[in-house]
């Protein structure tokens, strides 16, 4: 088959994080260099970014290249014969298309310490430490992402009959990059998945190694949210094909905040207006889905319905409203 030199060859759909680990463990060559032709890619578990590569980036690097600069050596993962990259994405995209006819060039790689968490955690972490940091929208997808290969390979929750989490909110915070709450909202979506099969590990991995292998490539947030509404009320659902929807993202938040707020206090058309613009003046998938970590879950889904209906009866009480006026 022709192979385009110019062309990533990305194996993520032929193989599982276990198979990669096991490459890796079973490599004890290690080299300091390798073919560029040899290298491969898994974006899905090693390539943060949802828009993909950069060009910008890689002319850069393609600039370096005609000035005979050196690069950094590539992080790579897995076996001898064909490493995979964990970063250095626009690297390798830039020397298969300067050495587009002399691919069976070595370059530098340098080779990952640890198992596949620890990859992909490099992955995510030295692109963050250089100018090329995630965005919002990133460090959500890399974080849901990474509970779900670690929850297929049982190493996201403890075998309690609880679903006590291995690894603490702090941890995760501090791993993602992101704030206490988001780290509580990604965490609380695969406990709801894990709470629908009777916190049972075992078959939250089978699950997630069948039916729902797709569902670490889910858009965060409401793609997940609906991804896994539908898996629990039996459903069917294309999980590979749900995307992120701002509209739909724009209408979730109203609803909430019209339920959070005093019915009063929205009547009011002047307040009502102030929220409605400061919702228009949301111009990107990004604020606005950042907005929505903010906000949309402030309190558990179970605990939201009770929380309203008790913050609406003590409203009936205070302005003397009889018990079957419904707002």
């Amino acid at each position: 088959m022709f192979e385009n030199p110019l062309s990533l060859i990305d194996i993520s759909s032929q193989t599982t994080p276990t198979q990669l680990n096991e490459l890796h463990t079973a490599n004890t060559t290690r080299p300091r260099k390798v073919p560029i032709a040899s290298l491969r890619t898994a974006q899905r578990y090693f390539q943060g970014r949802m828009d993909g590569l950069d060009v910008a980036v890689k002319e850069s690097i393609y600039d370096g290249l005609r000035n005979n600069n050196k690069i950094d050596p590539i992080a790579v993962f897995g076996s001898a014969d064909e490493p995979v990259v964990v970063d250095g994405h626009h690297r390798l995209a830039a020397l298969r298309g300067w050495f587009h006819d002399k691919l069976d060039r070595k370059t530098n790689v340098v080779w990952v310490e640890g198992d596949i968490e620890d990859a992909m955690d490099q992955s995510f972490t030295r692109n963050q430490a250089t100018s090329k940091a995630y965005s919002q929208k990133d460090r959500m997808q890399h974080g849901w992402r990474t509970l779900c290969i670690r929850a297929s390979m049982g190493k996201l929750f403890k075998d309690d009959g609880q679903g006590t989490f291995i690894s603490t909110i702090k941890q995760h915070q501090r791993a993602f990059i992101i704030s206490d709450r988001s780290a509580k909202n990604l965490r609380g979506q695969m406990l709801r998945l894990l709470r629908h099969l009777e916190f049972d590990v075992s078959k939250l991995q089978e699950e997630l190694s069948n039916d729902l292998s797709n569902l670490q490539d889910v858009r965060w947030p409401l793609g997940v949210r609906e991804a896994i509404d539908c898996f629990i009320s039996g459903e069917d659902l294309d999980i590979a094909t749900v995307d992120f929807d701002e509209d739909v993202l724009m209408q979730e938040m109203k609803l909430r905040l019209y339920k959070a707020i005093n019915p009063a206090w929205l009547s009011n058309q002047y307040n009502f207006a102030k929220l409605n613009t400061a919702f228009l003046s949301l111009l990107s998938n990004e604020a606005t889905a950042d907005l929505y970590e903010q906000v949309a879950w402030v309190v558990d889904d179970e605990d939201f319905k009770e929380t309203i209906h008790r913050d609406i009866e003590a409203d009936k009480a205070a302005w003397g409203l009889d018990d079957n006026f419904d707002f």
